[in-house]
């Protein structure tokens, strides 16, 4: 596991400003949070994944700023081999329109009983990997079908849908929902549960963020303005959401 300590000696190899130094610690920071501080081919392919919700300024700039941090940490040893982010692909520069995807393949049994509830809280509720992840049996009530989620010191109020109520194992209060003895899964275990899943349906093109994206245009087709749509997802402001409402 690398240490986030790591990117602060990094950084002090570079002659760069202050203010050079706080962008490359911010998305080295971000980087590390998304890999769990595990470097390999599966957390950076999900890496790849996060970036490609991303302008692609802003993809450029963050890998630039790991492809750096990665060949430090194979020249200092920390890594057994140089692993490096794919270039990033140019898109066109028409405004994206996002279109609604028919979600019936989700009421379907699966062998992949994983991914396919990965695939429900993504896409009929708008959770991340991250909260997914952190899902406890306490926090889940079936009788008044809701979840709560805590975050930054937030409490939100979910409804749970009956397709996914219908998928939910019994879990004990204290339990996470997918339990890994007693310890929490990592993100790239939910991502390689939801591409298996997905993959299982011959629909390997959809990734996680284009499946968060249905919930958002369901809420805004149920008439919900950008502000509610934000406090259900637990965003602290809407300017990720403005996109949509273009």
């Amino acid at each position: 596991m690398i240490s986030k300590e790591l990117i602060t000696t990094f950084l002090a190899e570079k002659n760069i400003s202050s203010a050079s130094q706080k962008a490359y610690f911010y998305d080295l920071e971000q980087f590390m949070d998304l890999v769990e501080g595990h470097i390999n081919d599966t957390s950076l392919l999900y890496y790849q994944e996060f970036l490609k919700s991303l302008k692609v300024s802003a993809q450029k700039r963050k890998q630039s700023s790991v492809n750096q941090f990665l060949l430090y940490l194979y020249e200092e040893g920390q890594l057994d081999r140089y692993h490096r982010l794919k270039r990033v692909k140019e898109v066109s520069s028409e405004p994206k329109s996002f279109q609604k995807i028919d979600l019936d393949f989700l009421k379907e049994d699966s062998e992949q009983y994983h991914g396919r509830l990965i695939a429900s809280f993504l896409a009929l509720m708008g959770l991340t990997l991250k909260e997914i992840a952190e899902v406890k049996g306490d926090m889940i009530d079936v009788e008044f079908k809701v979840l709560k989620i805590k975050k930054d010191g937030q409490v939100r109020i979910l409804h749970l849908p009956q397709s996914i109520l219908q998928q939910l194992p019994e879990v004990s209060e204290d339990s996470y929902l997918f339990d890994n003895k007693g310890m929490a899964y990592s993100r790239q275990w939910f991502f390689l549960q939801l591409k298996a899943y997905l993959h299982s349906l011959n629909l390997s093109h959809l990734t996680a963020q284009e499946l968060r994206q249905q919930y958002i245009l369901s809420q805004i087709v149920l008439g919900k303005s950008a502000i509610e749509i934000a406090k259900q997802l637990g965003l602290k402001s809407t300017q990720t959401l403005e996109k949509y409402f273009k």
